[in-house]
């Protein structure tokens, strides 16, 4: 279980998560986007969660008031069918964005 920044090209942060992620990560992850430029815009990697649950979907809210965007600078991707369709019924696809697995 954890976050851990996989690289950093063109002003992308690619953040990996691994196995369970909820509000237990968000320190750490709100820890990896301080030590970039508020200038970069972050990818999290969600390929190896295989579900989420209102914590998860709350961290996600929480990183996107943080760095305090409209979903520009954030892109979630590696979305398994459950993870996405949970997104898309939490609306989250309006303030943040998906890219394909």
């Amino acid at each position: 279980m954890g976050i851990k920044v996989v690289k950093t090209e063109n002003n992308v942060v690619h953040i990996g998560v691994t196995d369970e992620f909820g509000g237990a990560q968000y320190p750490t992850l709100i820890e990896e986007c301080k030590k970039h430029s508020s200038q970069c815009r972050f990818q999290i990697d969600l390929k190896n969660v295989p579900k989420i649950d209102t914590s998860s979907i709350g961290v996600l809210m929480l990183l996107r008031d943080y760095l305090g965007t409209q979903g520009e600078q954030i892109v979630v991707s590696g979305l398994s069918e459950e993870v996405k369709k949970k997104l898309s019924i939490s609306n989250l696809e309006k303030i943040l964005k998906f890219k394909a697995a």
